[in-house]
């Protein structure tokens, strides 16, 4: 495959360099996308050239320095990938593996923002109180995979990616080169289905057997330790 990619944006320091922003707008060609294809009458798989794609979209990541001891940043994306070619299995076929203007899988909106506040710990010792929270918005466009038009469509399986939301927690203080701190992941215990398919019965082909689903580890909590030089 091949990729060109166009981008123009801009690093700007404010408020007396207490408020850094950084920003891009861009568009990438992708050519002859390497894909894995499913073949819903056996469960078998391939990977394919599937013509072409258009991805376009922006960024912005602000870093904000308040008072002597609080520090707080947000990184904003927006996506928007699609095919801009429609593919067939074979030439000649009437079976599309993809169609003009299906997207490709991938949240479109992806949105990270942390706070940290700085302290003293037992009057010398640097430490520190951290959230941070990630989130991607649901994608409600049509993919190769749900898309009526495409040889691999399933109804039965149709997937979209759904709204994912994240908050993490963290504690800690440095002692010399040491860097101790408690940690919560996945605080909320959240637990959105990522990705979904089946399986089949091979000895009686299309037969389903059953599905299987991911989705993100479990509330986590634990201790890290770190050294630096």
């Amino acid at each position: 495959d091949s990729v060109w990619s166009y981008e123009v944006g801009a690093k700007d320091e404010l408020m007396d360099h207490n408020l850094r922003l950084n920003t891009s707008v861009y568009l990438i060609d992708w050519k002859n996308i390497q894909q894995v294809v499913g073949l819903s009458s056996c469960g078998f798989a391939y990977t394919s050239n599937l013509g072409a794609a258009r991805s376009q979209g922006i960024d912005l990541q602000a870093d904000l320095a308040f008072g002597r001891d609080w520090v707080a940043a947000v990184a904003v994306g927006y996506n928007d990938t699609r095919y801009t070619q429609t593919v067939k299995a074979v030439t000649g076929s009437p079976v599309n593996l993809v169609s003009d203007g299906d997207h490709i899988v991938g949240w479109p909106w992806t949105v990270g923002a942390s706070v940290q506040y700085n302290f003293q710990l037992a009057g010398s010792w640097d430490s520190y109180a951290r959230l941070d929270y990630q989130y991607q918005a649901k994608q409600s466009d049509t993919v190769s995979g749900n898309n009526p038009r495409n040889g691999g469509y399933q109804p039965w399986a149709v997937f979209a990616l759904p709204e994912v939301s994240q908050l993490a927690a963290r504690v800690g203080t440095r002692v010399g080169g040491f860097d101790v701190s408690l940690f919560c992941n996945n605080v909320t215990n959240a637990h959105p289905v990522l990705a979904q398919g089946n399986s089949i019965n091979f000895g009686i082909p299309g037969e389903l057997v059953g599905y299987f689903r991911s989705t993100l580890r479990p509330r986590t909590f634990g201790v890290t330790a770190a050294y630096r030089l």
